[in-house]
């Protein structure tokens, strides 16, 4: 697990100026709101129709094994 997603779903409102490569930043709630960054390895091509969100994946470097798959975080 050197490498890991934060998946995030991004209001569709919001998502207009979103593209790969766009860099980014999100805490994570469980390391006291450590902030991390990285760059957007995919934007959906789609809006969910059931909460009107487009997901998107920013890559996360995990070589220190600090992050955990399914730990809650907050794309700023």
């Amino acid at each position: 697990l050197s490498k890991l997603w934060l998946v995030a779903d991004v209001p569709s409102a919001e998502s207009g100026g979103l593209y790969v490569g766009m860099p980014v930043e999100a805490t994570i709630g469980a390391m006291n709101e450590s902030r991390v960054s990285g760059k957007l390895s995919f934007v959906s091509a789609t809006v969910n129709e059931a909460t009107r969100t487009v997901r998107v994946h920013l890559d996360l470097d995990n070589h220190a094994g600090r992050y955990k798959p399914a730990m809650l975080a907050t794309m700023l």
